[in-house]
Formats: C-alpha cells, structure tokens, sequence
C-alpha cells in the first residue's frame, strides 16, 4: 500500500472486526515497528488500539495477553505516548497498575506508583498512590500492612472505596481474622446497596464475592469446599473470581 497510514489503519480495522484473530494483532505491531511512524498523534492512536484489544482478550481470560499488555505499556511509557512529562490520567494509572499486578511485577509497579502518582491531578493523588501501594503490599502477602494502607483512604470516590473493601476483606480472610471479616462483609454489601453510581451489573459482581466468600468461611469439610468451587466455576458474574478458587482448593 502506497500510504502506509493508510494501510496501519485496515489493519486496525481488521483486529477491531475479527477479536479472535492474532495475527492482525500481531500485524499491527509488526507495522509499527516497521515503518518507524514519526507521526505521534497516529501512533499513540495505534498503541490505544492494541492496548483495548489486549484488554479485551485478558477479560475473555487469555492470560498470556496480561504479558502483552505489560509490554505495551512499558513502551508507551517510555515513548510517552500514554504519560506527559506532567501529566498522566487516573485511568491509565490504575490500568497499568493493574496490568503489572497482573505479571507479578512488584518491584516495578512500586516504583511506578511513586514516580508516576504525582503526575495524577492533584486532588487524586493521596488516594490513588496509597489505594495502589496497599495492592502491592496484598500481592507480597504484607496483609498487615495493606489493611494499614488502606485506613488512609479518604472515600470520596465509590470505585475506590468498593476496591479497598474488597482487598481489606481478602486480607482479613488471609490473616484469619474471621470475626471482622465477617461484619466487614456485611457491612460491605450495605455499601453496595447504597451507592447509586453503580450499574445493576456491577453491584451483582460485588454482591456475588460477598456471598462465596462468606460460603469460604463456613466451608468445612473438605466435601463443601468442592461443592462451592463447583458452583463457582459456573459463575460468570463475580469480581476476583479467581482468588476465591484459590481458597477453595486451598481448603480441599
């Protein structure tokens, strides 16, 4: 093709109309790379391309696009595609955050949390930075010092006041802390009955981890836990869904 934007772009369009495809994919990062495009508003809109296609197949559970993500974002970071020098959005900070997790990259998503959270806009920043660091410390199994983390939250915004009561109930649940995670839990599902913000769908992910959970607590003899898994593994509509299969086997 004589205009190799041109050509970038049906080749976007193709990885947009056929998802399950990787070779457009693979395509489009082979273009690139080729063509070493000098035009930044392009190529920024390209790599925002693969980014949400790498999303989308992590969601559908194609774990090894989780490395692929990682990968993506370590490049725009460093081409500062995703980040200005002074700025970056709260959405792609908690993406990348979640991404790197994701890898079990601890050491560097610390380091990005600390380097990057002050380019967060201001008013957003304490929030972000200390609801971030507890998700490390969670990862390190430092559940004592994540639940301390997660004390300085101010709750003014309800996505991360539901994402700091899920990972104070998971390392209450850790440190076998029974009694108050049980009144967390109800106290949890309280809070989601109220916040208006949230779609039907989302407060039902919410409300199904509360319930296996609290069936987790209670999950004695070995026979229970296996009925329990064998539910969950139906269930399509539940947040961390894969922790709690963690748990389960651990019990069985």
């Amino acid at each position: 093709t004589a205009n190799p934007i041109l050509h970038l772009y049906s080749v976007i369009l193709k990885m947009l109309l056929y998802t399950n495809e990787d070779s457009h994919y693979e395509k489009v990062k082979h273009l690139l790379v080729q063509k070493n495009l000098q035009d930044q508003a392009v190529k920024k809109e390209a790599y925002l391309y693969l980014i949400n296609h790498c999303i989308r197949q992590v969601n559908k559970g194609f774990t090894p696009y989780n490395h692929e993500l990682f990968s993506i974002y370590q490049y725009t970071l460093k081409q500062q595609l995703i980040a200005a020098p002074d700025y970056i959005s709260p959405w792609d900070f908690k993406n990348i955050v979640t991404a790197a997790l994701h890898v079990k990259e601890l050491k560097w998503t610390e380091k990005f949390i600390k380097e990057y959270g002050r380019l967060l806009p201001l008013h957003e920043q304490a929030n972000a930075i200390t609801y971030n660091l507890a998700k490390v410390f969670f990862m390190r199994k430092e559940y004592s010092r994540c639940l301390q983390q997660l004390q300085q939250i101010e709750y003014s915004d309800p996505f991360y006041q539901l994402g700091a009561k899920l990972t104070q109930a998971k390392s209450l649940y850790e440190l076998d802390e029974f009694d108050t995670l049980g009144d967390l839990l109800i106290s949890f599902k309280k809070l989601i009955r109220q916040k208006k913000l949230l779609s039907n769908e989302h407060r039902v992910t919410y409300v199904n981890f509360i319930h296996y959970l609290q069936l987790i607590c209670k999950a004695t003899p070995a026979k229970n836990a296996k009925r329990i898994l064998s539910n969950l593994q139906q269930q399509t509509e539940i947040v961390d869904k894969a922790w709690l299969e963690e748990k389960l086997l651990e019990l069985i």
